[in-house]
């Protein structure tokens, strides 16, 4: 008996369908980069604290978040420093616990500071945030909104200089500060939020610092508000452009790839792809998942017509 060994070679309508599979898992996987920002529990500090009369409170805190909006991945570093002691004494003074910096793999969006403290009478507080948010992608910027100074200095005999900027009433605002606070009498209050502060369309920033605080009579309340939003353009745009004009043949690889699989020159369009796909977003995925399942059908639909063609 002869054995003959029979070499296959992959048919047109095999590599159809094995195409098809390979951009339909693609899709799926990447699709699920494009889940909401994951976001730590709202950061807390110097809330509550501070009941005596003649105590003093000085709190920071210093934030940076990073964001990639294509991923859907954050990160965050955060450096607190709180120290108490007498009213009006100089931190250096004071007994002072500094965190160092701290990383997180999540963003910080949410902070609560300063809020109900220093209750007694002759007390002083003086707190500070500062977010600096970095984003990497197609974003925008907008002013943050503000609720400040509502309520406050309402006991009389206020000390001269006292002020907020701005004095400004926002439901559901980006900043909250300085409400319901210094009523006593005799007390001074400096509030401030910087005027170059803002929100972004990636994720939302709540800060919320220095409500229902020293209270007492002949207090002190100093509070600040500071947001500043960087935007980074995505790179991979020109190949990304590039590879889907020039459609296939050498200009489609040599500017980035072929067709649907544009990429930036550098890189296979294959993974150029997944690239691509998360930069369309959700939206996006629908029309990649449909061709991919067109092609897997073809694939399939192939065989069968030639098997069904070979009974007749």
């Amino acid at each position: 008996m002869t054995i003959t060994h029979r070499t296959t070679r992959p048919t047109a309508s095999r590599l159809v369908a094995l195409f098809g599979a390979i951009m339909l898992a693609a899709a799926l996987l990447t699709v699920g980069g494009h889940s909401a920002p994951a976001a730590a529990a709202p950061m807390q500090q110097c809330n509550g604290v501070g009941g005596g009369g003649g105590e003093g409170y000085d709190c920071t805190v210093t934030i940076t978040n990073q964001y990639d909006v294509a991923t859907g991945l954050g990160s965050s570093t955060m450096r607190t420093v709180v120290c108490n002691g007498g009213a009006n004494t100089d931190t250096e003074l004071m007994v002072c616990v500094d965190s160092g910096i701290l990383s997180y793999p999540h963003l910080t969006e949410t902070v609560n500071q300063c809020n109900g403290t220093v209750g007694g009478g002759g007390a002083s507080l003086y707190c500070s945030v500062s977010m600096t948010n970095t984003i990497v992608g197609d974003a925008t910027t907008s002013i943050a909104t503000v609720n400040q100074c509502i309520g406050s200095l309402g006991g009389g005999g206020v000390v001269p200089g006292s002020y907020c900027d701005p004095i400004q009433s926002t439901t559901g605002a980006t900043i909250n500060q300085c409400n319901g606070s210094v009523t006593g009498t005799g007390n001074f209050m400096v509030c401030t939020v910087e005027s170059n502060s803002t929100a972004n369309s990636a994720f939302d920033v709540s800060i919320t610092q220095c409500d229902g605080s020293a209270d007492g009579n002949g207090s002190v309340l100093v509070c600040d508000v500071s947001i500043t939003t960087i935007i980074v353009p995505a790179g991979g745009d020109d190949g990304g452009d590039d590879g889907g004009d020039n459609g296939g043949g050498d200009d489609g690889g040599d500017d980035g790839g072929s067709g649907i699989l544009g990429g930036d020159g550098s890189d296979s369009g294959l993974s150029q792809f997944s690239g691509n796909l998360a930069a369309t977003g959700p939206a996006g995925f629908g029309s990649f998942a449909a061709v991919s399942t067109l092609l897997l059908v073809m694939g399939s639909a192939l065989p069968l017509a030639r098997r069904r063609a070979a009974l007749r």
